[in-house]
């Protein structure tokens, strides 16, 4: 996990992790292999955890998002301290 300070002061990390929601079923084995993810589980029908092996979890995410049609979201995982008041 990397760690990055933000404007007001919190701390945000991003793990090696991405969630992606396809529109109709994938081929998910073709997809794992393409991207070079490897498969944490199904969280529902069509929406997918999986493991980003080399890259930036962001820019994964991001050329998910921007290149294959049957893709709804491809988000990173964060992470963050909830802190009470």
């Amino acid at each position: 996990m990397v760690f990055y300070g933000t404007s007001d002061n919190q701390v945000v990390g991003i793990k090696d992790e991405i969630m992606v929601s396809f529109k109709k079923e994938p081929n998910i084995s073709n997809f794992l292999k393409k991207y070079n993810l490897t498969f944490i589980k199904e969280i529902i029908p069509q929406v997918f955890l999986l493991r980003v092996k080399e890259e930036n979890p962001i820019d994964v995410a991001n050329k998910i998002f921007e290149n294959e049609l049957n893709v709804k979201e491809s988000i990173p995982n964060f992470y963050t301290k909830i802190q009470s008041r």
